[in-house]
């Protein structure tokens, strides 16, 4: 799958770096550049991005106002976004968090962050688009009221196993009741170590 990646930056050495860092990580991935966030906005109106990159500080508008604007279109919505900030400034990132970006990057980048950064949300991105059509598809197969109910639960236990993050249950002792598939992938096919009491069996008892 080719994932395009939208960068915009009023300044043109960093957007020179910025592709170049895109370049390098494959031919399955182009960037498109834009010294204007308006002129991003346009070209956004009519064409489709994987991921965001954007600098926090432009003259015509800032980061933040610039990812409130996608987040509030329909087809920007889920777009992950990352802003790029010139120092530790905590009141720009709670500002661009509100505004819906979703990671950050302090200038100057290096290549092997910002590849990292890119891989994982681009990851993540398209996980959830697989999750979402295959929620649709389930909705679309219930045929009546108790395959509705059946459906919804199949939703709930498919966003619980692929969510990213470790899920779990435990009763009063602390033993583990559920783990969700997601993780206890990653214990029992990759032999890491997983938390103490967890059976295999266990991982979906939860329902």
């Amino acid at each position: 799958m080719h994932a395009r990646i939208v960068i915009v930056d009023d300044r043109s050495t960093n957007l020179r770096v910025y592709a170049r860092y895109v370049a390098m990580m494959g031919p399955e991935f182009s960037a498109k550049c834009f010294h204007s966030a308006i002129e991003a906005l346009q070209w956004l109106e009519t064409e489709t991005a994987d991921l965001l990159v954007v600098d926090y500080r432009m003259p015509d508008m800032n980061g933040a106002e610039f990812i409130s604007k996608i987040r509030s279109r329909t087809v920007g919505a889920h777009i992950p976004a990352i802003i790029i900030t010139a120092r530790q400034d905590r009141e720009c990132r709670i500002t661009a968090l509100d505004a819906g970006a979703t990671d950050f990057l302090q200038s100057p980048v290096s290549h092997i962050e910002f590849r990292e950064r890119a891989l994982l949300l681009l990851g993540q991105h398209y996980r959830q688009q697989e999750l979402k059509q295959t929620l649709e598809t389930n909705r679309t197969g219930a045929d009546s009221t108790d395959g509705d109910d059946k459906g919804g639960k199949s939703m709930l236990e498919q966003i619980i196993d692929t969510t990213p993050i470790l899920i779990n249950a435990t009763d009063r002792n602390g033993k583990f009741l559920f783990l969700n598939s997601y993780q206890a992938a990653d214990c029992f096919g990759n032999n890491q170590k997983c938390p103490p009491r967890v059976h295999h069996h266990q991982r979906n008892r939860l329902f």
